[in-house]
């Protein structure tokens, strides 16, 4: 019994100090005064303004989290108990790119990472003229852009991982 809780508070010790989850364990609010927000499960851009999810900020659902990191990689991960047991699922492969800001909800709907340098690192694609947009980090462990147009709600870009956490 001994030795089994030796090995426990161990790997529980492990868990609570792996820097990087924790460092980015944040879901404060972006760009109030630009009239949109991040906060909980969702980013809301305001009408036709830009929203950034920033490097170390993210969205989450009670399955995964989705993250900007500070490596320039945005991430989606399955929630666990023990961070260092969190494990990705999906993610936009721009790490070691020099980021600028974030993830960005362009006023057009695309989601886009951009390099200090104004080149575009990754991007979505999808785009829709004149629609309210939401970011919403789902239950069914899918992020998805939803847009809505004369009061019709319908999903712009999907991350596909429904179902993997």
């Amino acid at each position: 019994m001994i030795k089994f809780l030796l090995v426990l508070g161990a790997v529980i010790a492990v868990c609570l100090s792996y820097p990087k989850y924790r460092a980015e364990d944040s879901t404060e609010e972006v760009d109030p005064d630009e009239g949109g927000t991040c906060s909980g499960d969702k980013c809301v851009p305001a009408r036709g303004s830009p929203l950034f999810l920033k490097t170390g900020q993210q969205i989450e659902s009670s399955k995964i989290r989705a993250v900007m990191q500070s490596d320039g990689n945005f991430v989606i991960y399955c929630k666990h108990w023990c961070p260092c047991r969190r494990r990705a699922i999906w993610a936009t492969n721009t790490h070691n790119k020099n980021i600028d800001t974030g993830l960005k909800i362009e006023s057009d709907g695309n989601l886009a990472l951009y390099e200090t340098n104004g080149k575009k690192a990754w991007q979505s694609g999808k785009r829709e003229k004149g629609g309210k947009f939401e970011l919403v980090a789902q239950e069914d462990s899918n992020l998805v852009l939803y847009v809505e147009n004369n009061g019709k709600k319908t999903s712009l870009w999907a991350s596909n991982t429904d179902g993997k956490c």
